[in-house]
């Protein structure tokens, strides 16, 4: 009988050993540069939380708290980073794995850099791992997986840092085998996070930057896992999915990372393919959101549970909301962080919007997900007129990709909503950019 995690390790194996061309290495610093800029916005937005997270944990340790000028234990550190990667809601994803895995795998690796004082090339290593084993497995299992309630961040997020960690250190193949093993028993991530006034969603990406270093060191300290820990009854897809795609797991046509989408919009991705209708249709002449009447957006069922709420009891709730993202654009014409702070959450002429706006499911939409990501929108104003929108590319997927100036624009204006000075962001820039960055100069500017 075939052994997949056999299979699946020797495959992962073979793409540490080949060399990475300048398109993969800009495409790293690019994730990079997108990963620095929402951690910094979320280290902002949840400071007060986690920084007495801080306080309650009182561990001492020489691990730099992003974005708070401290340093603490590696662990701890590493839950509170990871929170602060996906509280802003910028972080990137991957579509078809319906997952973010630049958030869990970019916290945990700069930590471990920063422990092992890891160089440009190692790191660079790591990254793809991280990107490759997280979304390929996600890719296996979805989207079944999100159906039966999973966030696939947090647990297929698990196994790549795990994984991303074994391959920017040098582990052996058995090493990696056991890595993976050990991920594989703990990874959870559970979408009740999205209901009511959960704040809990980033917590799920915390937990998988803890528990993948927790993994990796617990594979290096030479504790062996099951010998597949894939199959049987107990295993990782009997637990997390109805149905695999075994073919997504050994593709090879392409790196994961190369198909990673950026947000330009600082709420769920599902909610942006209705965001662009929006926009499309603040544009139309004589357009007054004042005097809409009804708006109906049809989209694919994943998107419209946990997302069709019109009750916003705060931020995070906002940032699932599609009735709230929609209604947000139109009074402000924009999605930026600064659309979902406590200024638009409760102000009444959106919130008046919001309760206009019903999300339905459609079967042709259902179709194409998660190929593609669609929405149509039908807006019908006071006086009977009628406007309509349909968007199945939303801005920031690699079909339809911000320019770089605008990714230079999403990075300066995170650090300007953390207040930090543009000098301090341009000189960062100007380390991950140059021909061999030196990690330990990339995480100063971010303490």
């Amino acid at each position: 009988m075939i052994n997949t995690t056999d299979k699946f390790v020797s495959h992962i194996c073979a793409i540490i050993k080949q060399k990475f061309d300048d398109a993969v290495i800009s495409q790293i610093k690019t994730c990079l540069v997108d990963y620095l800029g929402a951690l910094m916005a979320g280290a902002k937005i949840a400071q007060f939380k986690n920084e007495k997270l801080v306080a309650l944990f009182g561990e001492d340790g020489k691990s730099s708290l992003f974005g708070y000028n401290k340093k603490t234990s590696l662990l701890d550190a590493a839950l509170i980073n990871g929170i602060s990667a996906h509280t802003a809601e910028l972080d990137d994803g991957v579509i078809s794995a319906i997952i973010h895995p630049g958030a869990p795998v970019f916290t945990a690796l700069l930590l471990v850099a920063e422990k092992e004082n890891v160089n440009w090339e190692d790191f660079c290593r790591g990254v793809v791992i991280g990107y490759e084993v997280s979304c390929r497995i996600a890719n296996a299992i979805q989207p079944t997986h999100k159906a039966m309630g999973y966030h696939a961040s947090g647990t297929c997020g698990t196994i790549g840092v795990a994984m991303g960690i074994a391959a920017m250190l040098h582990y052996s193949e058995n090493e990696m085998k056991n890595t993976i093993s050990c991920a594989m028993a703990s990874s959870h991530g559970t979408l009740k996070v999205l209901e009511d006034a959960s704040e809990l969603k980033p917590f799920n990406v915390g937990s998988a930057v803890v528990n993948g270093i927790i993994a990796a060191n617990m594979a290096k300290a030479n504790y062996i896992g099951a010998d597949d820990p894939f199959e049987g009854k107990a295993g990782f897809f009997a637990q997390m999915t109805s149905e695999v795609k075994y073919d997504e797991l050994f593709k090879t046509d392409k790196l994961m990372i190369e198909d990673a989408y950026f947000k330009p919009y600082a709420s769920c991705r599902y909610t942006h393919p209705a965001i662009e209708c929006a926009l499309q249709i603040r544009k139309e002449v004589g357009f007054d959101f004042r005097k809409v009447q009804s708006i109906v957006v049809d989209t694919y069922a994943l998107a419209v549970k946990h997302h069709d709420h019109v009750d916003i009891p705060n931020m995070s709730s906002a940032k699932m909301s599609i009735p709230f993202a929609t209604a947000v654009v139109f009074a402000t014409g924009c999605a930026g962080a600064n659309s979902f702070t406590d200024e638009y959450v409760f102000n009444e002429k959106v919130i008046e919007l919001v309760h206009k706006i019903k999300v339905n499911p459609n079967d042709e939409y259902n179709k194409q997900f998660p190929k593609k990501s669609i929405a149509s929108m039908v807006v019908t104003m006071d006086d009977g007129k009628v406007y309509k929108a349909y968007d199945d590319t939303p801005k920031g997927e690699p079909s339809n990709q911000m320019t770089s100036d605008e990714m230079k624009q999403k990075f300066l204006s995170s650090f300007a909503f953390a207040n930090r000075s543009e000098e301090n962001a341009n000189e960062l820039l100007n380390e991950i950019f140059s021909v061999n960055p030196n990690l330990n100069n990339i995480i100063s500017y971010i303490r």
